[in-house]
């Protein structure tokens, strides 16, 4: 499911449940005063959560085949200490494009469309960024360090720690 609530996000079965919503099921019809819901959900959330599990399993094989050195799941954007955060800890961007060099995001709900911040509409954003950095020669990363110091010790510009 596709919600607009706060800048617009995924909200699967699961995460619906756990935020205490009772699901009830295809509403199958009304009488005498009373909703009748279909029977499918159980299935429907099972298939859900078998596709989440497999889907799952597909990105981590990839991840492990390729490479992939990947950062916590749970690391938060507002833990990096670059001078380009707004107050609620997002970063700055015109469509994936920080003003610190270098740095640039994908990914993010409504980062230039609707489905910005899901995994398949995440793929025009990173594309659009990545031909950003081959026109601008911008290949190099700096290397950022959580406590706004960089590789080479000196504390970056702009940094909070």
């Amino acid at each position: 499911m596709l919600s607009g609530a706060h800048g617009g996000h995924t909200v699967s079965y699961q995460q619906l449940a756990r935020d205490g919503v009772r699901l009830l099921g295809r509403l199958a019809g009304a009488e005498d005063g009373k909703l009748r819901f279909g029977p499918e959900l159980p299935g429907h959330v099972q298939f859900a959560d078998a596709a989440a599990a497999r889907f799952r399993h597909m990105v981590d094989d990839y991840v492990t085949r390729a490479g992939i050195v990947a950062a916590d799941p749970d690391t938060d954007p507002a833990e990096l200490h670059v001078p380009v955060l707004v107050p609620d800890g997002a970063p700055a961007h015109s469509r994936g494009v920080t003003a610190f060099p270098g740095l640039y995001v994908a990914g993010y709900p409504w980062l230039s469309n609707r489905g910005s911040g899901l995994l398949y509409g995440a793929a025009a954003d990173a594309n659009r960024v990545a031909q950003h950095i081959a026109a601008t020669g911008r290949s190099r990363v700096p290397t950022v360090a959580r406590s706004g110091v960089s590789a080479s010790g000196t504390p970056m510009e702009g940094a909070s720690r």
